[in-house]
């Protein structure tokens, strides 16, 4: 995510252009993935790109002419994160996560990178 100039992320690539070849972003391929879609693309004018696509059509998101997309921001709400180790030993029940997109990763004070979004 790239902030703005005043410290603030608003807006996030879709994909990175590395020696010459495009490459999807982690959010891009994790919805490509999600929807069993064999390939994801992007829509561009002579003006540049407006919209990236996942699949035949099925989801299609309209991008800044740089193919950056505008995430929506909510506030925190812990009701979003379970802990690996509730899962691990049972204590989420199936219905919780069946279905759903499911990110494990490192939340510990100091890993990662924080930047200001427009609630925070």
């Amino acid at each position: 995510m790239r902030a703005g100039v005043d410290g603030v992320t608003r807006s996030a690539p879709t994909t990175f252009l590395i020696d010459n070849r495009l490459y999807p972003s982690f959010a891009l391929e994790v919805l490509r993935v999600s929807f069993r879609a064999p390939h994801s693309k992007l829509r561009a004018d002579p003006g540049g790109v407006n919209a990236v696509g996942i699949g035949h059509n099925s989801l299609i998101a309209p991008t800044d002419r740089r193919g950056n997309i505008w995430p929506y921001f909510t506030k925190f709400s812990s009701d979003r994160y379970i802990s690996i180790r509730k899962i691990m030993e049972g204590e989420v029940a199936r219905h919780q996560i069946q279905g759903k997109i499911v990110l494990v990763g490192a939340t510990a004070i100091g890993l990662g990178d924080h930047s200001p979004s427009p609630l925070y």
